[in-house]
């Protein structure tokens, strides 16, 4: 089994938008494997880091719907129908989740759709 060691490690690369140092540690520790939920770990690393690589995030805008993506994604990983690969990637995405929120980055991610109207509301108040 991979170490979460190197998970984190990759997302700590991908949040300093190091992608190539990640993509080349997911290659070198997560792909000669034999073991499916491995296998879905570095699906999982690779999608986060063509998600933040392409300007998104993969983290939720609101941190209102934080709770709400953690019970999808723990209700994806526990489901009868999810084999070793989904519970390997989604419970990659739960790492990843966790270790923003222990970064502090989950409050950053509050996003103002229209600035304008925010300040039109702040200035009639």
């Amino acid at each position: 089994m991979v170490a979460n060691d190197i998970i984190e490690q990759c997302f700590t690369l991908i949040i300093e938008k190091k992608f190539q140092q990640a993509k080349e540690l997911v290659s070198q520790n997560m792909r000669n494997t034999k073991s499916n939920r491995v296998m879905g770990s570095a699906f999982a690393i690779d999608g986060l880091i063509s998600i933040e690589s392409a300007k998104l995030s993969a983290l939720p805008h609101d941190s209102n719907d934080v709770p709400k993506f953690r019970r999808i994604l723990n209700e994806k990983e526990s489901s009868i129908w999810s084999d070793d690969f989904d519970k390997g990637y989604f419970a990659t995405w739960k790492k990843f989740l966790k270790f923003a929120d222990e970064k502090g980055l989950l409050e950053q991610q509050r996003v103002v759709e229209n600035p304008s109207k925010e300040e039109e509301h702040d200035e009639g108040s």
